[in-house]
């Protein structure tokens, strides 16, 4: 049996004159992991997360939803029905967004801004809006 470490096995440990002993928190913290690419597993994910792409709406798409609006417009406030607008929100990190519903009541449309404006106080861009429809549901 090999014996290369019988005169110190048992010795105290050595203690500094000059520094106190690190606490036991900061010690564990060297046997931490490591990241040596710092926000390197973000950017993965961020590459990785699916966006739509926004659809173009033919001229006669827009003349509809234009109609659409118009129609729901004529109607006096107080007797507006509940309708679904689905909308492209863009992405705020890359190319792309995705296709969310609005429900509720329109209460009016800034022509100024381009913008339908819901009772809720939401508001979406004109030309962010793919589709409306009337007799919706809402959830509460």
């Amino acid at each position: 049996m090999d014996r290369n470490y019988d005169d110190i096995i048992n010795l105290p440990r050595p203690v500094s004159r000059f520094h106190n002993p690190m606490p036991l928190e900061k010690r564990a913290g060297q046997f931490a992991p490591f990241a040596a690419l710092t926000g390197h597993g973000d950017a993965i994910s961020e590459t990785g997360r699916v966006v739509d792409s926004r659809i173009e709406l033919s001229d006669h798409e827009q003349q509809r939803l234009s109609d659409s609006l118009r129609h729901i417009m004529a109607v006096p406030e107080c007797k507006r029905p509940l309708v679904t607008v689905r909308y492209f929100m863009p992405d705020e990190h890359k190319e792309g967004g995705s296709y969310l519903d609005a429900c509720g009541r329109i209460s009016k449309i800034d022509a100024d801004m381009a913008v339908l404006v819901f009772e809720s106080g939401l508001r979406i861009n004109l030309a962010d809006i793919c589709a409306i429809g009337t007799g919706a549901v809402c959830p509460d």
